[in-house]
């Protein structure tokens, strides 16, 4: 079955939701979710992974793929070259009680809104932007990047859901299905993902 660009970022985003959130949970589970921080970086990527889904819908296919293809690239440049925080232990845990110090500032707000909304047009919720994003340039440590990644994600997927279900580009049916394993990945993900040495988890 062959469906148009629009309704496979939709479906992408729609397993994007159901995996964000069996990941979440298990990363809250494991290690405890730093609320404060997420939801403070959140507001940006909330506000702009809505605008992204909603406005796809006006992006030429040729325009989305050319945007995947920099975004990539650009994120992959950013990993490589960006100063890294300092070395982070194997015993290093995120909790509520441990959680970093951030302060949402303009140039931090803006930086979640432009990540959010590239995200809320490719349908892709934003981990492989705002993980190494938090990594890079706010200096969190990948564990913890991870944990809270997984929280951002959930926030923003949903809101690129939203977006793009007022957009005519959700399938309920098909998006339902592909989620049950999306469940599942992001399940399997967080738990691996807590027992990987760093040097793994830096290089994915």
């Amino acid at each position: 079955i062959s469906y148009p660009l629009k309704i496979i970022t939709g479906l992408a985003v729609t397993q994007g939701v159901a995996g964000s959130f069996s990941s979440t949970l298990t990363h809250a589970k494991k290690q405890g979710m730093a609320v404060r921080p997420i939801l403070m970086l959140g507001v940006g990527a909330l506000i702009g992974s809505y605008l992204g889904g909603y406005t796809s819908q006006y992006y030429d296919d040729v325009v989305i793929k050319a945007l995947l293809v920099v975004i990539l690239i650009a994120m992959m440049n950013l990993s490589i070259y960006s100063p890294k925080p300092a070395p982070e232990t194997e015993s290093a845990v995120t909790s509520e009680t441990r959680e970093p110090d951030i302060r949402l500032t303009p140039k931090f707000f803006l930086i979640t809104l432009v990540v959010g909304y590239v995200s809320g047009i490719l349908g892709i919720g934003g981990a492989a932007f705002i993980v190494p994003v938090m990594y890079s340039l706010m200096a969190i440590p990948v564990r913890r990047a991870i944990a809270m990644g997984a929280g951002i994600v959930l926030l923003t997927s949903l809101a690129s859901f939203v977006g793009k279900w007022q957009a005519g580009q959700i399938l309920w049916l098909q998006g339902g299905l592909i989620s049950l394993g999306a469940i599942c990945g992001g399940f399997l993900g967080a738990k691996i993902s807590s027992r990987l040495p760093l040097w793994i988890l830096k290089s994915l």
